[in-house]
């Protein structure tokens, strides 16, 4: 028959009481743990059940932030800082610099982290507060164990990224998602699509909102034909225009898809959601439409309103083009090879340094702005798209139709109002605004709006449906 041993039992408290003698066992019945004493520890020397070890409740503690100095609390206490002594932490606070470790009272110790091959002390942010750390002792500083909670703000910048690091082959397929990109990281990329109607009754070229920068326009004929009797022209009046032209005895319309090169827009009078030009004839009849959300000068001049750089605030620039009129004047035979050669030196010589490091992509344009002359060198060296640069061909292409008829007037429908603003929109989504118009179900009003900034000779009119 089996013999039945019980060891010393009692509650965590009862036992805390004693001191048991040395090789004397126990059995805390509140933890459910065994003790052996030792002659010296009252309660006895706990040794960890499987649910001990599971918790790590011997080697888990709160770190409190007292100044630079976490201060931790084990049970049992640790006794000396041996190599190897494991813990793990949960800071009550974050720290805001280098910061110490004393467990138990046995005094502090450095927290330090690897960084490139060598111990550091933490930088701000390091620790968050009621995170788990994992820290080790190497009997004179404790390490922090994995590395810090994160990568703290401005840690990682060009200076530590070298040039071909980061490829492609190194980037997962949708590692990067647009739900990854927060609002302005991206800037000089972002693209915006714009969209127009032109049209004409009378026949005669209507130029397309897109310019250069737009799609192949879809074109109809009035009368259900598909767009025959419609030509697709290029150049005019000076500039790099896109004309459709439409015949005479079948007329049209067309819509066409664009990137809108450099938005918001303004006459001068506030920003505006787009423009509806109107030909109309002494009886108020439309000859011929444009509606978009880009002014017919801006894709459609000799100005280019592409921005190369755009900061982080939404200031856009682009560099002169210096260099391409001195390849166009060789071109012309304006200048023969040699002049042009010692011109474009002088044009790459005449750059400051910082300049030519934008141009290489080695600084960025808010690094150059934010420079001790930053905006002189911009001012001097850089064309800034503001709402003067984007209205400077207006006076080339003060509406967007060719030659009118005798007695036609071109009016611009009020760009200011919220009727003409939700008019564009239902464009944009599918509506046939030219069929309004040339039904005469949206028509322009009788009397000029006085004082308003735009085009010469085109009047500014209210909008009636």
């Amino acid at each position: 028959m089996s013999t039945q041993l019980k060891l010393r039992r009692d509650t965590a408290t009862g036992l805390a009481a004693t001191t048991p003698t040395e090789a004397e066992p126990g059995y805390d019945q509140t933890n459910k743990r065994l003790i052996v004493g030792d002659g010296v520890m009252p309660g006895g020397v706990p040794h960890g059940s499987f649910a001990d070890i599971q918790a790590q409740r011997f080697t888990f503690g709160e770190a409190i932030l007292s100044g630079s100095t976490y201060a931790v609390t084990l049970t049992p206490p640790l006794t000396t800082y041996e190599p190897g002594v494991g813990l793990l932490i949960r800071p009550n606070n974050g720290n805001s610099g280098a910061v110490t470790i004393n467990v138990n009272g046995l005094g502090p110790l450095p927290l330090r982290k690897l960084s490139d091959g060598s111990l550091v002390n933490l930088e701000p942010a390091d620790l968050r507060a009621n995170r788990l750390y994992p820290i080790a002792c190497d009997g004179g500083v404790f390490q922090l164990v994995g590395g810090s909670s994160g990568i703290s703000p401005g840690s990682v910048g060009t200076a530590q990224i070298a040039n071909g690091a980061v490829t492609a082959a190194k980037l997962a397929s949708n590692s990067v998602g647009a739900g990854a990109i927060a609002a302005s990281a991206v800037r000089t990329s972002e693209i915006f699509w714009g969209s127009g109607m032109v049209s004409s009754s009378r026949g005669g070229n209507v130029v397309l909102p897109g310019g250069e920068y737009g799609m192949y326009p879809r074109v109809t004929g009035f009368g259900g034909s598909e767009g025959s009797g419609v030509k697709l022209l290029v150049g005019g009046s000076g500039a790099p225009n896109a004309w459709i032209g439409f015949e005479s005895d079948r007329g049209g319309s067309a819509w066409q898809r664009f990137v809108r090169s450099s938005p918001p827009y303004d006459l001068g009078d506030g920003e505006i959601a787009g423009t509806i030009f109107l030909a109309v004839d002494s009886a108020g009849e439309v000859l011929a439409s444009y509606s978009a959300d880009t002014p017919p000068w801006i894709n459609n001049g000799p100005h280019d309103p592409r921005a190369h750089y755009v900061s982080m605030t939404g200031r856009k620039f682009r560099l002169p083009s210096k260099r391409l009129n001195v390849l166009a004047a060789l071109r012309n035979g304006q200048i023969n090879a040699s002049t042009a050669e010692w011109r474009l030196r002088q044009e790459i010589d005449g750059e400051p340094d910082d300049v030519g490091r934008l141009r290489r992509g080695e600084l960025s344009i808010d690094e150059l702005l934010t420079s001790s002359a930053g905006e002189e060198v911009a001012a001097a060296h850089l064309v800034e798209i503001d709402h003067a640069y984007k209205n400077r061909d207006m006076a080339l292409l003060p509406h967007p139709f060719g030659e009118l008829p005798a007695g036609a007037t071109v009016v611009l429908l009020d760009p200011l109002c919220d009727i003409v603003c939700s008019l564009l929109e239902a464009q944009d989504e599918g509506e046939d605004l030219c069929g309004l118009f040339h039904r005469g179900l949206i028509r322009p009003d009788n009397e000029a709006l006085e004082g308003r900034h735009g085009p010469a000779g085109v009047r500014q009119v209210r909008v009636r449906i």
